[in-house]
């Protein structure tokens, strides 16, 4: 009897030292989930889980505040499909949630739509979420509003843009600019040379209208006189 006892009490033993070890554990487990909650409910990125059926699980504020709810609608058991336009399913979502099923998980840029009507660009990443065996039973979304970033990457392009036709139209002036100074230079020479010249060609005409009127017979006189006049001008 006292053996039996000592095995009773052994059992009981062990029973009860199960029994706190659970009771442990249980509050370790509802501490993590506190904790996870919290987290999940303060984000700032938007969080919602839904069915393979597309019908929401959960929602946290910021999922609602993205999309234009108030925090007091009750989005649960409501299709994601309206958060997106009719395009957005067909050419965005259903693509990516192809993606999601084929590897566990899929990251990238897909358009939303807000309460309002509204189109915004969100960077998410979505996971599969799966039962003890293995099979999957829903899908955990992380959603983030990127238009301020969008607005900036369409500023930059555009920057780019006027810097690369500001380069163009310096190398279009630049061309333009060497035939125009090879013009500009060749006229101030053929201006020096004009000024040259048409004192020559004057002194020339009166030479011509002098032998004309028979004031000048010899011709010798008049060749000698071409060369003096060349000399003086430097022609040629």
């Amino acid at each position: 009897d006292v053996e039996r006892s000592r095995g009773l009490g052994d059992v009981y033993k062990r029973q009860a030292l199960h029994s706190i070890e659970l009771e442990e554990k249980r509050k370790q487990d509802e501490e993590q989930i506190k904790f996870l909650s919290s987290v999940v409910k303060q984000s700032s990125d938007g969080m919602a889980i839904a069915d393979l059926d597309g019908n929401l699980m959960f929602v946290n504020q910021a999922w609602k505040r993205m999309h234009g709810f108030e925090e007091a609608e009750n989005l649960i058991g409501k299709n994601m499909s309206i958060f997106y336009t009719e395009e957005q399913l067909r050419n965005e979502l259903e693509p990516f949630k192809r993606r999601v099923i084929e590897k566990g998980f899929h990251t990238g840029e897909v358009g939303h739509i807000r309460k309002d009507g509204s189109v915004f660009p969100t960077q998410m990443t979505v996971s599969l979420l799966k039962d003890e065996n293995g099979n999957p039973i829903a899908m955990a979304g992380v959603a983030a509003d990127i238009t301020k970033r969008k607005e900036t990457e369409q500023m930059l392009i555009q920057s780019e843009k006027m810097a690369s036709i500001g380069l163009l139209a310096a190398g279009i002036t630049h061309e333009i600019n060497n035939p125009i100074g090879f013009i500009d230079s060749n006229l101030n020479t053929m201006d020096g040379y004009i000024e040259k010249i048409n004192p020559y060609l004057r002194e020339v005409r009166g030479l011509v209208e002098t032998t004309a009127g028979g004031k000048a017979a010899v011709s010798g006189d008049i060749v000698n006189e071409l060369k003096s006049l060349e000399e003086k001008y430097k022609i040629g």
